[in-house]
């Protein structure tokens, strides 16, 4: 099976006390890369099946820097995100809605 690596922008939606849940919509077996920021958002890189429609929603909880809450430990970190030159600095982690 080919893959490639695509970019997705991160969504984002409800805000968590001072996390912010973001959101992309990737094919069915996509594996996350990376995340970068880029011209002032947030884009995550995954490896598809260019072959796949977009069809299962993911969510990541977008953090800045200091912030403390139990929530983050059963996340899986991804990456950190610097934007607007490094004024705000954001930490990207793996979000499951139902916990």
């Amino acid at each position: 099976m080919r893959k490639v690596v695509y970019k997705y922008p991160l969504q984002t939606g409800v805000g968590i006390i001072a996390g912010i849940i973001a959101e992309a919509v990737l094919p069915e077996g996509a594996e996350v890369l990376s995340v970068i920021g880029q011209r002032g958002q947030i884009a995550l890189y995954a490896l598809v099946d260019p072959e796949q429609a977009p069809s299962v929603r993911h969510h990541f909880l977008v953090v800045p820097t200091g912030y403390a809450s139990s929530i983050l430990a059963a996340n899986d970190f991804l990456g950190t995100v610097a934007l607007y030159g490094g004024d705000l600095v954001f930490h990207i982690f793996r979000y499951n809605m139902s916990e």
